[in-house]
């Protein structure tokens, strides 16, 4: 007889699973992981697997509980039907981890009290910088010491200062290296603490075989508690280069399954949205839609959130203790910008344009959902629920053998085992609906809630480079990067590390959803420009003639080049609107600038040669009644 192909997928199945039943356990392997945006689909195998002739009940252990059942499938090939797949607990395998924990909650102790003596150290340090500083200022004015001797103090205090300033610097570092093992420890942690207590996944099979005889097998499941990341390194060298786009994936799981050596996919698909469209239903006059209720609850809980916030900067504090929690997780809620507190529970996240809300969680904390009203927040979490609780009894079956089956029915045939994919060193491919990113180098990724930037594609970009400075608000020139044809990409909002010119800038965000025809990446300040904006007081004045007051203002803006090559740079600003009939604006000079006039807005277009200097400016008058109060600025 020829091989059969043989394939299941678990909807639900009905099976009852008998405490007399001889089961043969099976030992699969983690060869395949695609990690959604949310969650993960596992492909185990099993090759060479001896079957009796007859009936075979199999069970596959050591899978994670955070399993979704209906999610369950099975292929296999040999001479051998698959009767039925089932789903269950097994109570009796409990992992336990408080060892591990206390092993590690002693590390963060003596990290900690090593943290306190670099602190105290630092502060010593700090104060015999002070001292020797001081006593430089006394040694140069004492005229009463002999050259020779002032010689030797001077010399000597230097040293002794930069040698101290050097072990401030080695203090820090060292200080970096701790607060990052503190952070880590945090992490695993609270992986371990989510597995405590919690019964391993298994998945029963029932097997009919015609002879003894071997089979394969591939069983693939979804499995929560796991992610990616989208993240970004942008790096420009000079403003008339390619701009170089990394494209990072930051992967992370604590479901239980340790993925080692596996060939891993990124796919941007996200299974907890779910694929069903919205629909419409009757609207009476007099009776408020659903949808539309919703919308109008969630415009009241953003009444106030201040929206034009870009970086966050804040530190999570315990609400009853007032001290800092480290490692606590900081989402941008509705994205999947994420980033974490530091020793002192500071942090630091880039916010894109429309999100209004930081959902906010830690080991031991309810998750904390805050509206961004300012760019620096102290978040509190309270300790008000029992965190070790993760398994709910009520949420499984309990039997006799303390093993639990979820019941249901046969959904479908496959009648094709899958070929395994050869990858290149990174394969895109465009689905329907999604990207997915399949790495060819096998990778290890450890269910300790630790994060692994994978990176997925490093290219350079044409761009159009461009200065933008709005002096009125703020004198420093931003460089900004226009690309078009962006789409190709396949970008998803996600932050953005900047560097120019060597040099790390700081945070922006990529928020694909912000952009049309062509995508603007602020590249952050470029201190290579200068621009000043002064009022010229010869030809600013107030005059009184009969009732009114006339005000009269000459601006000036300065913008020079100190850089090696020529630059493109927009200046804007504006005129003073009136919103009064007796109040009159005149708009007397505005040179090379460019008049919006409902708004006022003044845009100048400057080209400016390396080492060169160019001066703009505009004139306006303001002419109001005696009795009133205006302030010209």
């Amino acid at each position: 007889m020829k091989n059969i192909l043989s394939s299941i997928i678990l909807g639900c199945i009905f099976l009852s699973v008998s405490a007399q039943s001889t089961q043969k356990p099976v030992e699969s392997t983690i060869k395949k992981v695609t990690v959604f945006l949310n969650g993960a689909q596992i492909t185990r195998q099993v090759e060479n697997f001896p079957l009796t002739n007859g009936r075979n009940e199999l069970v596959f252990k050591g899978i994670s509980s955070n399993i979704d059942p209906q999610s369950i499938q099975l292929k296999g090939e040999g001479k051998f039907t698959i009767v039925s797949v089932a789903h269950q607990y097994n109570y009796l395998e409990l992992t336990q981890t408080n060892d591990e924990v206390l092993k590690l909650q002693d590390q963060i102790k003596k990290i900690k009290k090593d943290l306190e003596d670099i602190k105290l150290d630092n502060e010593v340090l700090q104060n015999e910088v002070s001292i020797l500083s001081k006593n430089q200022e006394i040694a140069t004015r004492d005229y009463g010491v002999k050259v020779s001797e002032l010689k030797e103090s001077v010399d000597f205090q230097r040293e002794r200062l930069t040698e101290v300033k050097m072990k401030i610097l080695a203090n820090n570092r060292k200080n970096k290296a701790l607060t990052d093992s503190v952070i880590n420890f945090n992490l695993q942690i609270n992986a371990i603490q989510k597995k405590r207590n919690q019964p391993q996944s298994e998945v029963v099979v029932v097997i009919e075989a015609y002879d003894a005889t071997k089979a394969d097998f591939e069983l693939s499941y979804y499995v929560s508690g796991s992610g990616w990341i989208p993240n970004y390194d942008i790096k420009v060298e000079q403003i008339n280069e390619p701009i170089q786009f990394i494209y990072k994936a930051i992967v992370f799981q604590s479901t239980g399954e340790d993925w080692k050596n596996v060939q891993l996919t990124l796919s941007t698909g996200d299974p907890k949205l779910g694929g069903e469209k919205p629909i419409i239903k009757k609207w009476i006059l007099g009776m408020k839609p659903e949808y539309i209720a919703q919308f109008q609850d969630k415009s009241k809980m953003t009444s106030n959130v201040n929206n034009t916030i870009r970086q966050v900067n804040g530190r999570i504090l315990d609400a009853s203790t007032s001290q800092p929690i480290i490692g606590a997780e900081i989402k941008v809620a509705g994205t999947y910008i994420t980033t974490h507190s530091d020793y002192n529970g500071n942090f630091s996240v880039a916010v894109p344009q429309g999100s209004g809300y930081l959902d906010v969680s830690a080991y031991g904390y309810p998750t904390k959902n805050t509206a961004i009203i300012s760019e620096n927040q102290i978040i509190t979490l309270y300790n008000g629920v029992d965190a070790n609780i993760i398994v709910k009894p009520d949420a499984m079956v309990s039997s006799p053998n303390a093993l639990s089956s979820l019941q249901g029915k046969v959904s479908g045939l496959m009648v094709q085992k899958e070929k395994l994919y050869q990858p290149l060193e990174v394969s895109e491919i465009d689905q329907t609906t999604t990207v997915s990113f399949t790495i060819e180098k096998p990778y290890t990724i450890l269910s300790d809630g630790k994060t692994n930037a994978v990176e997925i594609k490093d290219v350079k970009i044409p761009a159009n480079y461009q200065y933008y400075v709005a002096p009125i608000i703020d004198k420093d020139a931003f460089l900004t990067a226009r690309i078009v044809e962006w789409e190709d990409l396949n970008l998803l909002e996600g932050e953005a590390n900047l560097f120019f010119e060597g040099m790390y800038l700081g945070k922006s965000v990529i928020n694909p959803k912000a952009y049309a025809d062509t995508m603007e990446i602020s590249l952050g300040r470029d201190k290579g420009i200068q621009v000043t904006r002064t009022k010229v007081k010869d030809f600013s004045k107030r005059q009184i003639i009969g009732g009114n007051k006339t005000e009269l203002r000459t601006w000036e803006i300065l913008v020079r080049n100190n850089k090696k090559q020529p630059v493109n740079i927009i200046v804007q600003d504006q005129y003073p609107l009136s919103n009064r009939k007796e109040v009159e604006v005149e708009r007397i000079e505005h040179t090379e600038a460019y008049l919006d006039e409902n708004r006022g807005l003044l845009t100048w277009n400057l080209n400016i040669a390396p080492s060169s200097e160019k001066k703009i400016g505009f004139k306006f008058s303001v002419k109001y009644p005696n009795y009133m109060d205006i302030f010209v600025p």
